[in-house]
């Protein structure tokens, strides 16, 4: 079953919010709600509170999470051997997952993932954050998430 087109417009609208200084609902704790099986690390909401704090934009949030996650190069892009690892051990129960995040995030082409403002690092984290939602196999009643019931298009 598709999925919402509408969550990939709330990750952008998140981000949104983001720019203009306000804390969203970030797609990962959508996602963390949303998603009966989804699982995230226990340090993850750590790391989203510390990025959110004093950053003014969705590229600062997103280059500050992965220069914590230690996903970084030296001249602050992303370091493919050390994104594929992080992808490994972040979704370590879901082989799936971590390649269908590998072949669309990090070998695939992330540019459609939003505008050109922003930086390649946040377009990779909404990459991957789509592709759970993509692969979510059970969803709550709660609203929003209203058991998945919405439609989500594959982005080609």
């Amino acid at each position: 079953m598709f999925r919402v087109s509408v969550v990939l417009v709330a990750l952008i609208a998140s981000i949104s919010a983001e720019d203009q200084g306000e804390k969203p609902d970030d797609q990962s704790s959508f996602i963390r709600k949303c998603c009966k099986e989804m699982a995230s690390k226990p340090d993850t909401e750590l790391i989203y509170n510390k990025c959110y704090k004093n950053k003014t934009s969705s590229s600062d949030i997103y280059t500050c999470i992965a220069t914590i996650k230690g996903i970084l190069t030296p001249d602050g892009k992303l370091d493919v051997a050390k994104v594929n690892k992080y992808i490994e051990d972040e979704f370590q129960t879901d082989p799936e997952l971590v390649t269908v995040i590998k072949e669309a995030c990090v070998e695939g082409d992330v540019s459609k993932y939003g505008p050109p403002e922003i930086n390649e690092i946040t377009k990779f984290f909404i990459c991957a954050s789509y592709e759970q939602v993509m692969a979510c196999p059970d969803w709550t009643d709660d609203v929003p998430c209203d058991g998945g019931k919405f439609q989500m298009k594959r982005i080609e």
